[in-house]
């Protein structure tokens, strides 16, 4: 009998031990959705708000992408801000008449360098320590080399030369080139003519693209007097006017009596600013990623060959190019553009509904602020396959020779593998922009870029709500996860996309075997600390493995450490 008992107790003891350890669980374990989805928590921390900012002169103006700076341990953040030549209201848009910026094609006034809403870099040092400061930097001509900014990216180590001439790869400083790309026509958006009353942006002209850039702050950001003077007999060469030259060199305005004076600035001369170098065939670029050395991908968001019509076809377009020189808009007519009886817009075709998957190879750059883009090569992958969506980048990455794309457009993660394009089919001899400015630059179909399976769905969680505008994309190494989802995650991967219109972070495989898709491992909901709209740039910090994100409504950076429910 007291056996019976014993054994009896010793049962007892059994299963309430059992069910403590059922509570434990419970109250550790990430709470997990049907098919073994799991709900991460989420420790949220601000890096970076408004009220931590100078209001006269924000950081942070709808930061839509980030990116770690090589090398630098995790603490320098550089962030792209599309900005916005208007001033927000208990969020409306109002144009900004305390900045004005009256520029307009053969106006010679050039935009404010450090005008409160314009397309700007914010550079974040000393990230996560007491000595984190934000440093807002504007292009001299970012109305251009970074307008509508969408993404960025780094690449390789770069020698930024202040000197007219080509680029080496490799730094001995340590510094670094990177890419940037722009939702852009280059509509030169912001030209507000008080004198009329009304808001007015300029026809796009299309000549856009990705734009290359270097980290070192002795020339990023700044003027290369050298190029500026280059450029200036450049385009002045065969001019009847003696003048010329210094019309180009000397500033704009040096009396108050044009709006560039009365707004403070004192009219900087005519600059391509600090760019290393631009390729101008993807207006509307929605996302770019670097592959190797000065090789990157982007999303054309416009469908290709939306640019210039031929020469000959159209009887106004002389008036785009003076002494060849596309982007000479100093010189073109001021009314160019205006219905008028003497003057008739250009003939300009609408963007296809789908866009394209484009490479570019910027090869040897032209230097801090010239212009020849002659040994550009750029070849066209996914024509028509993916699609844009207006106002929400498309980021995307290169992890082990694929291609991520955030499609957002279509709802879904694509991939696309470059070795299956077939190689080059044939020369691209569609009136393209760069081919009119730069007759050099090689143009290039995929064989295979129209074919239905060069961009496969990756990942597109059909049963799940909310996946409905995928924007940011990183990669995460899986044992960084707060729980392990096998005995052995060394040297395993997951894709982390951020969706636009729930924000929610989606947690996602990566299989060595790249036929198969990817798995969704867990979620993470952010609804309470960013509002829809708001969530698109993703990285993750190369140490801590924290994930960093913009927040384009409420103009903040924000840190999320993952945790367990």
């Amino acid at each position: 009998m007291t056996d019976a008992k014993s054994l009896f107790w010793l049962k007892c003891l059994i299963v309430f031990g059992v069910l403590i350890l059922l509570v434990l669980w419970l109250t550790w374990a990430p709470a997990k959705t049907h098919k073994g989805i799991i709900k991460f928590g989420a420790q949220v921390t601000v890096v970076l708000e408004p009220s931590m900012q100078n209001h006269d002169n924000p950081n942070l103006s709808h930061p839509r992408d980030l990116a770690f700076a090589p090398d630098a341990k995790g603490t320098e953040l550089w962030v792209v801000n599309r900005g916005a030549p208007y001033q927000i209201i208990d969020g409306t848009y109002y144009p900004n008449q305390s900045a004005k910026c009256q520029w307009r094609y053969g106006g010679r006034s050039t935009p404010p360098e450090n005008s409160r809403f314009w397309p700007s870099f914010t550079v974040i040092k000393g990230l996560g320590t007491t000595k984190q400061v934000a440093e807002n930097s504007v292009d001299p001509w970012a109305i251009h080399f970074l307008a509508e900014a969408s993404s960025i990216a780094f690449g390789t180590q770069s020698f930024s030369p202040q000197h007219h001439g080509p680029s080496e790869l490799v730094d001995k400083q340590g510094h670094y080139s990177f890419a940037t790309c722009g939702e852009s026509r280059n509509e030169m958006k912001g030209c507000v003519d008080w004198a009329k009353g009304q808001w007015e942006t300029s026809i796009p002209l299309d000549f856009q693209g990705p734009t290359l850039w270097t980290t070192d702050t002795d020339v990023f950001a700044k003027k290369n007097a050298v190029a500026d003077l280059y450029l200036a007999k450049s385009f002045c060469k065969g001019s009847e006017d003696p003048e010329c030259i210094e019309k180009y060199t000397q500033p704009v305005c040096t009396e108050k009596n044009q709006p560039a004076c009365e707004i403070g600035d004192q009219g900087k001369a005519f600059t391509l600013g600090s760019h290393l170098d631009m390729l101008h065939e993807s207006p509307l670029c929605m996302g770019i990623a670097w592959e190797q050395r000065n090789t990157y991908w982007v999303f054309d968001g416009c469908g290709g060959s939306q640019a210039y019509v031929q020469a000959g076809k159209a009887p106004d377009l002389e008036k785009l190019l003076v002494n060849g020189h596309g982007e000479d808009f100093n010189l073109l007519q001021a009314n160019l553009g205006e219905n008028s009886a003497d003057d008739k817009p250009l003939p300009r075709a609408a963007c296809k509904e789908n866009g394209d998957i484009v490479r570019y190879d910027f090869r040897v750059d032209h230097g801090v602020g010239f212009d020849d883009h002659c040994d550009g090569i750029i070849e066209r992958y996914a024509i028509g396959k993916v699609k844009r969506k207006e106002g929400v980048p498309s980021h995307m990455l290169v992890w082990k020779g694929h291609l991520f794309i955030a499609d957002t457009g279509n709802h879904r993660i694509g991939r696309l593998d470059p070795h299956q394009a077939g190689g080059r089919a044939s020369y691209n001899k569609k009136p393209l922009s760069e081919r009119v400015n730069d007759a050099c630059t090689v143009v290039w179909d995929m064989r295979n870029a129209t074919s239905e399976d060069i961009v496969v769905n990756y990942f597109k969680p059909t049963d799940l709500s909310g996946f409905d505008s995928p924007s940011g994309m990183a990669i995460m190494p899986k044992s960084a996860l707060p729980i392990q989802h096998s005995a052995n995650n060394s040297g395993k991967d997951i894709l982390i996309v951020g969706d636009n219109a729930s924000s929610k972070l989606f947690f996602i495989s990566l299989e060595e075997d790249p036929g198969i898709s990817g798995k969704l491992l867990g979620t993470v909901d952010l609804q309470t600390h960013i509002a829809a709209g708001g969530l698109m740039g993703l990285a993750v910090h190369p140490l801590t493995h924290d994930i960093y994100v913009t927040d384009a409504v409420s103009n903040k950076i924000l840190a999320i450490k993952l945790k367990g429910n």
